[in-house]
């Protein structure tokens, strides 16, 4: 992805720079307002702890093949209905910023 990258560690959070995070957020907590925001995520897990992930197949993989006339090849499509989330939600921390906040 164009702009994701590791920056460094901080007491065992994996800190990363991506350009795809929620924007446009407005808080105010304790008389701080930020607005027009960037939300920040944060997932820190223990090496030899389970995933941080869990995801389950509602409707196992169903293979379809067909032959195409036009181009005189078999294509082959696959549909499937799954779902991913978040196993340890106690590990994840979400930080509002400021858009002026530029990392280094």
């Amino acid at each position: 992805m164009s702009g994701f990258r590791f920056m460094f560690n901080v007491y065992g959070f994996d800190i990363y720079v991506s350009n795809y995070l929620p924007s446009g957020i407005s808080e105010t907590i304790n008389s701080v307002s930020v607005t027009n925001g960037v939300t920040n995520y944060f997932f820190s897990a223990t090496p030899g702890d389970t995933l941080p992930w869990i995801g389950a197949f509602r409707q196992q993989p169903t293979v379809y093949m067909d032959f195409n006339k036009d181009l005189q090849q078999t294509e082959y499509a696959t549909f499937c209905e799954y779902g991913f989330k978040l196993y340890r939600p106690e590990n994840l921390v979400t930080v509002l910023t400021s858009t002026a906040v530029v990392p280094a």
